[in-house]
């Protein structure tokens, strides 16, 4: 809208997105090519950002493809942008709705399958309120039903990859180990699929 053209590179397991981001932008018309989904590997995204075209850069991803990123953009003095993960704080004060803040949590957890990097993951309760709010979090997480996202009865389905939710439980079983409490879940169920958070 600005008159730039823009180009995406997606994640290797999300071509049919990818593909499917591009087609909404031309259905919607934008002229063709103004938005392009780069079906490419990510050993030619060096040569991608060093083009003379590509004027800024910008990028979702782990630390060391960050590093990477910006590293080729500094080096050809292109301006980038890095969202790398972070703790994205949830605060709940002592006058505030616990209905309306324990269902807007539900949502900010489990959104994407709690896959976004904009998820809530780090919750400061206030201790006046905290028993309450606990108690009504998880009573919400408990009836939130897990399956196949296709399905518009469920609330939230598996991660991405086997890998990333592997990853996730050697994180919860090495919190539990260092003292925290596990309150719902914690296990891998017996389902097909990278499901996690199954109520026991």
């Amino acid at each position: 809208m600005a008159g730039n053209a823009g180009v995406l590179k997606h994640a290797s397991n999300v071509q049919g997105c990818a593909f499917k981001l591009e087609e909404i932008f031309e259905k919607a018309g934008f002229p063709k090519g103004l938005f392009t989904n780069l079906n490419v590997s990510s050993d030619e995204i060096e040569r991608i950002i060093e083009n003379e075209h590509i004027v800024a850069v910008t990028l979702t991803g782990s630390e060391p493809a960050g590093r990477s990123v910006a590293a080729i953009a500094g080096k050809n003095l292109k301006k980038s942008v890095l969202e790398l993960g972070g703790a994205d704080a949830y605060i709940v004060l002592e006058d505030a709705d616990l209905e309306k803040a324990t269902d807007q949590l539900l949502y900010g957890r489990l959104q994407n399958n709690g896959q976004t990097c904009i998820a809530a993951k780090r919750l400061i309760i206030v201790d006046e309120i905290y028993d309450d709010f606990l108690k009504m979090y998880k009573k919400k997480m408990k009836n939130a039903k897990m399956g196949d996202p296709m399905d518009e009865d469920n609330y939230f389905g598996p991660m991405a990859r086997h890998d990333l939710r592997d990853e996730l439980d050697e994180q919860v079983k090495k919190s539990v180990k260092q003292g925290a409490k596990l309150v719902i879940g914690g296990k891998i169920p017996k389902h097909k699929g990278a499901y996690y958070l199954r109520r026991f």
